[in-house]
């Protein structure tokens, strides 16, 4: 079911909240049997074939026509037949999108569950103030977000992406600044977030580097 679609800074991004069984999405979209069918060959586990068909659902949904993705070296999706930057997360119970007809879009989804604190010290650096479930989950999704749009080998989250201190909105929505060290630019990133339920989502685009 989608839940979100909506643009914000030149990126639409939106969410689909997994609820339906595969044979459903099968049958929800024009294309369902060719991408079903598709699925079953590439994947053996029965959750990677309904979050790759969740992801294409919810595109053929918010696009409404046909496209063709293909994947980088680096594993970044991309479509071969429309004029956008395309990046795609998924989750337990959300898969999610970003697209931008003007730069690189970088987009991550992840639940919030107490195991994260146990990750910290592999997410968070020194200088970084996350102190609890929601916080270090934020900035774990915020690294990776940024990573899709650096798209570059040997980056370390605690040492190469740092985030400012800030505090979560009480509407569940704002903005973080990243800041890179891996790239020669050491670009600063605007990274949004929205909290939905028990998971976060943020998202960013190259354009947002000066």
């Amino acid at each position: 079911m989608l839940v979100l679609d909506k643009e914000i800074d030149g990126i639409r991004v939106a969410v689909w909240k997994s609820e339906e069984d595969f044979e459903t999405l099968r049958q929800s979209i024009p294309e369902g049997d060719a991408l079903a069918t598709e699925a079953i060959r590439l994947f053996k586990s029965e959750k990677r074939r309904k979050e790759w068909l969740t992801a294409r659902v919810l595109l053929r949904t918010i696009l409404n026509r046909p496209f063709t993705i293909k994947y980088k070296a680096s594993g970044a999706p991309y479509f071969e037949d429309l004029p956008l930057y395309l990046s795609i997360s998924h989750t337990k119970r959300y898969v999610a999108v970003a697209l931008s007809s003007s730069s690189m879009v970088g987009v991550d989804v992840e639940q919030v569950t107490p195991n994260i604190c146990k990750l910290k010290s592999r997410i968070c650096g020194q200088s970084e103030t996350a102190e609890n479930e929601l916080e270090i989950t934020l900035h774990w999704s915020a690294k990776e977000t940024a990573f899709k749009i650096i798209d570059t080998e040997g980056v370390d989250f605690t040492r190469n992406l740092t985030i400012n201190p800030f505090c979560v909105c009480k509407n569940g929505a704002g903005t973080m600044t990243l800041h890179e060290t891996a790239t020669r630019k050491k670009n600063v990133i605007e990274i949004h977030y929205i909290i939905l339920d028990d998971t976060v989502l943020t998202f960013a685009k190259a354009q947002d580097m000066p």
